[in-house]
């Protein structure tokens, strides 16, 4: 899929792109949605959701901005946020305790331990070690 220029008739809108074409930019990635995450001094943050690429063991915070909403007052504000949100072990937690749920709530255990490489008993394990 090439990337082209192209007006979106709002964030939504771009969102809904952003995330269609998700695997275009990250790979093949598990999605969380949005809910909150919180700076060290308290700030809250919420982003669109987070990505994570189990192979490459990586993950990535999602956010869809419109330019209109300016860089400077709105969008480096925010993208600093979450970067300092990250910083904090009660978030990190959070994240966790989110993709925890996830891999219980889904019972894919067993193909969560496959593309980790490990044992099913190890998969929590592996998965904490994932997000810090």
């Amino acid at each position: 899929m090439p990337i082209v220029e192209r007006p979106f008739d709002s964030e939504a809108e771009l969102e809904q792109w952003a995330f269609a074409n998700l695997e275009q930019f990250f790979g093949k990635c598990l999605v969380l949605g949005k809910f909150q995450i919180t700076t060290p001094a308290g700030k809250v943050s919420l982003p669109d959701g987070l990505a994570f690429n189990l192979l490459t063991r990586e993950w990535y915070v999602l956010e869809a901005e419109l330019l209109k909403h300016g860089v400077w007052p709105h969008i480096a504000e925010q993208v600093t946020r979450f970067v300092v949100s990250l910083q904090s072990q009660d978030t990190l937690r959070k994240i966790r305790d989110r993709l925890f749920e996830h891999v219980l709530e889904s019972g894919k255990q067993q193909e969560f331990a496959e593309i980790l490489g490990v044992d099913i008993g190890r998969v929590m394990q592996q998965v904490e070690l994932f997000v810090e």
